[in-house]
């Protein structure tokens, strides 16, 4: 991989890299320098994992799971249902969906025999059990649902992901994820043979442990990519 494009594929995996040059416009001789002058180095932790380094955390969880609010439209239902089951924003849909229901069984005892009626028809269509009622909910009544969990939504995207969330992220939301994203699908296989990385993809059964290991000194392993030209080396962190 040559310097412009090593350089497109870590912004695209979220590395804070400061560079001179507009890299469209830029001669490959220009971009070589400019690289040379900068450079780029992972950060080898503790027992060899590694991360790319200045790397920008996502601010919200929209950045995070690469998802805005008008990718979830109540004409689409199933984008909705597919993104909340896989993340925290499941557990909110449920808490909304089990507040509405409880508010149509108390319009269910209203006094007014229409408004009885019309209460015992939805809730005819709605499950009792929230677990999998929301998901329901969105697709017999999407825009009903949707007014009421918009909202939440909306907030849910906005706030940063709490400390807990981390196994529901996608790999590229943090450094350690970026680095192994980068060495899975962007580097060669023989020259990670070279430089003694591995692709760890969890430790034992169950594990959510999924890194780029370097199983060689930082020192030798810079000693390798220089003499391959690699855009990039390697430093204790």
């Amino acid at each position: 991989m040559n310097r412009r494009d090593f350089i497109k594929t870590m912004l695209v995996l979220g590395a804070s890299i400061t560079f001179p040059l507009d890299i469209n416009a830029a001669t490959d001789s220009e971009v070589d320098a400019a690289w040379d002058s900068a450079g780029f180095a992972f950060d080898v932790q503790d027992y060899g994992t590694i991360w790319v380094a200045e790397f920008e955390e996502p601010v919200t969880r929209a950045e995070a799971y690469g998802v805005s609010l008008g990718d979830l439209d109540y004409r689409y239902p199933q984008a909705l249902i597919g993104f909340a089951e896989s993340c925290p924003l499941g557990r909110c849909l449920q808490d909304i969906y089990e507040d509405y229901r409880y508010q149509l069984e108390d319009a269910a005892e209203d006094l007014s025999p229409a408004v009885r009626k019309q209460a015992k028809k939805r809730l005819s269509l709605l499950p009792y059990d929230p677990d999998t009622g929301w998901q329901t909910w969105l697709e017999v009544e999407p825009e009903i649902a949707m007014k009421h969990m918009e909202p939440e939504i909306e907030k849910f995207l906005d706030e940063p992901p709490d400390g807990d969330e981390w196994e529901f992220l996608p790999d590229s939301a943090n450094a350690q994820g970026a680095a192994y994203l980068y060495f899975r699908d962007y580097e060669d296989a023989e020259i990670m043979e070279k430089l003694g990385i591995e692709i760890i993809e969890g430790e034992c059964p169950g594990s959510s442990y999924f890194a780029a290991e370097l199983k060689i000194p930082v020192e030798e392993a810079n000693r390798i990519a220089k003499e391959l030209d690699l855009p990039y080396r390697f430093r204790r962190s």
